[in-house]
């Protein structure tokens, strides 16, 4: 469908339209850092810096959600198999997906939104 389209296939126009989006995403968030660590340590402390923040982290935890849910394994294409194997080839390729390099940054990012886990926005 059309979300599959659009985090799956690169030669569709929606999926041209979500890199862009995660891209401005990306640097809107880079941004943020900068200000933060560079200009000035403080603004991290404001509400209207805190709001963007957890806008920009909440629509990246919603771009995640979407990537790993439609995902498809690509064996389903060629063996339906079992049930049980349908099964196994999903949640294989979502964990799969989690552990790429480039989800896994947007999983920390998103992971760094948890008070507990805040020395993670280290990493971002």
């Amino acid at each position: 469908g059309l979300l599959h389209a659009a985090y799956h296939r690169p030669s569709t126009v929606a999926y041209q339209w979500v890199e862009w989006a995660g891209w401005i995403l990306t640097l809107a968030s880079i941004a943020l850092v900068v200000l933060e660590l560079v200009l000035d340590p403080s603004l991290g402390s404001s509400t209207a810096f805190l709001r963007a923040d957890q806008v920009l982290v909440s629509l990246f935890a919603l771009d995640l959600v979407l990537r790993v849910a439609s995902a498809f394994p690509t064996e389903l294409h060629v063996y339906s198999g079992s049930p049980a194997y349908r099964l196994y080839a999903h949640v294989s390729a979502r964990v799969r997906l989690l552990f790429s390099p480039l989800v896994l940054i947007d999983l920390i990012t998103v992971l760094s939104f948890i008070p507990a886990l805040r020395a993670l926005r280290a990493l971002r």
